[in-house]
């Protein structure tokens, strides 16, 4: 990608070392425009922002540095997109924080989706209940139309990535490095399928490898970008509590799986419930607090209600399928009753509740009784 004048200046001006997004903001605030900051007087720039000599200095050999320069070949070399905290296209909420990015470096399709994310974060180190939980989440959500964003981590986040993807719906990866350090190792095939169904975004710039540093303000952006923030599993120190601080802080709402209480995966997200968290069972607890779902007992699935104790003809048809204890997969179902997503998500659960199907490996589902003895 070619870079505009603009954006090469707001590049130019996010390289500069010692001024983040605040002082960035400030500067914007009084002179309007990078091009302006880089022409700015010290004595201006020190009454705008109280900032030292070397970083005026700093400023006005931005768009001649050595960094900037491989920088701007790296990203049109490699297909990056760059949104500025100024374009229209930036995020609408991610905009409001505190301390917005100056930038993002894209890979992918940003669309504006600014009042339908959910982030769904969780530990490294998970258990399968974890990872289960979480895939299911974001596949149900994003049946429901959400983009489902999280942090491209091993564990709960690649599993909520993958849920999203698995339901034909968009999902965000918020990265803790730059492009020319992808993290963690293993994500790059699932980097390329989140590009065509979604966009990988990261502030940092290309030379900029994963540290202690660099997971929390990624966490601020996951945060940020989103109305409502679920943690799957958390321990103690989990860098997830520190997801759902940002959410609280910034306004949005936090939502916790609670998990055993013996196990050191659920103590952050049972101490979140608390304090107040959101309970989480099902998607239907997260649809209902966004005010996108009757707080209803009964299932809505394609236009049909199904009453207490009745089954819809979708349900049915859905049963009439399995055989033998066979588990099919989601995608089997799809093809043995042509059912569109968003259709078979809500049956899905509507026969989970009413306890005639169970979820096991994957998206995968089991009858619990045989067809004959169904009432």
């Amino acid at each position: 990608m070619v870079l505009s004048k603009e954006q090469s200046d707001f590049l130019a001006l996010s390289m500069v070392d010692g001024l983040g997004p605040v002082a960035v903001r400030r500067l914007l605030k009084e002179f309007g425009s990078p091009e302006h900051i880089f022409s700015c007087t010290y004595k201006d720039f020190r009454f705008a922002t109280g900032l030292s000599h070397e970083i005026h200095s700093a400023l006005q050999n931005a768009t001649g540095s050595k960094e900037f320069v491989e920088e701007k070949k790296y990203i049109a070399e490699n297909g990056i997109g760059l949104l500025t905290v100024c374009d229209d296209g930036y995020p609408a909420l991610l905009k409001e924080i505190y301390d917005p990015p100056t930038i993002l470096e894209c890979k992918g399709d940003l669309v504006e989706t600014g009042m339908d994310c959910i982030a769904i974060v969780g530990s490294r180190i998970c258990t399968s209940y974890g990872m289960q939980t979480a895939e299911k989440l974001a596949f149900d959500l994003a049946s429901n139309g959400f983009t489902v964003v999280s942090g491209l981590a091993r564990g709960i986040d690649q599993a909520a990535h993958r849920g999203a993807l698995k339901a034909h719906g968009r999902t965000v990866a918020i990265m803790g490095s730059g492009f020319g350090h992808i993290y963690p190792a293993n994500a790059g095939a699932l980097i390329e399928d989140i590009v065509h169904n979604g966009a990988v975004l990261t502030e940092f710039h290309s030379a900029v490898e994963p540290s202690v540093c660099t997971f929390p303000r990624r966490n601020r952006i996951i945060a940020g970008l989103c109305r409502g923030c679920v943690v799957v599993e958390a321990a103690k120190a989990s860098g997830s509590l520190i997801t759902a601080n940002f959410a609280l802080n910034e306004g949005r709402e936090v939502f916790a799986v609670p998990g055993r209480i013996d196990s050191p995966n659920s103590f952050g997200t049972n101490a979140l419930i608390q304090k107040g968290a959101k309970l989480v069972l099902t998607a239907d607890d997260v649809l209902e607090e966004m005010d996108l779902m009757p707080k209803k007992t009964s299932v809505t699935v394609s236009g049909a209600i199904a009453e207490p104790g009745g089954r819809t003809e979708t349900g049915e048809e859905i049963l009439s399928i399995f055989r033998g204890g066979t588990a099919l997969h989601v995608d089997e179902i799809i093809e043995k009753t042509g059912l569109g997503i968003k259709v078979l998500s809500g049956a899905l659960i509507e026969l989970e509740c009413r306890k005639e199907l169970r979820r096991v490996a994957g998206c995968s589902y089991v009858a619990v009784k045989e067809q004959g003895q169904r009432a």
